[in-house]
């Protein structure tokens, strides 16, 4: 497994953010482990909770965002609906499928998804620390 992206210089550097983008990876990792054993089963409950985190991330995200009055929401939100619709793929990978092969798909569009994520909220980083006030929110 590749080194995790939050580690790798994409930190927002807003904690509650960051410790999402970890779980989220860390996840990620874990499906990995867990595709390269005899357990499907377990994967797919993992990919659901993994659907779950990320829904929630997301909120959070676009709940500070529309605090702050973010000019690029409107693009997030159809980021973050392009990275559920990925992980509907991924999900509909294990309906059907012999789980041979599908292994380095699945991760690699949990990964994408992960990466799309990390670089829009670049954009809105950079929105942030221009702005008075803002710092509050890396607590």
């Amino acid at each position: 497994m590749q080194q995790p992206y939050w580690q790798v210089g994409y930190p927002t550097e807003y904690r509650a953010l960051d410790e999402q983008h970890q779980e989220i990876d860390e996840k990620i990792g874990a499906l990995e482990a867990l595709l390269s054993g005899p357990e499907s089963a377990r994967a797919a409950a993992l990919i659901a909770d993994f659907r779950n985190t990320l829904e929630e991330h997301f909120l959070l995200e676009q709940r500070v965002m529309t605090t702050c009055k973010y000019p690029g929401l409107s693009h997030h939100v159809d980021v973050h609906d392009f990275i559920i619709r990925n992980v509907e793929v991924v999900t509909q990978m294990f309906s059907g499928e012999a789980m041979v092969g599908a292994r380095a798909r699945i991760v690699a569009h949990l990964q994408e998804s992960l990466r799309e994520d990390v670089a829009v909220d670049a954009a809105f980083k950079e929105f942030l620390d221009r702005r008075v006030g803002i710092s509050a929110l890396r607590a």
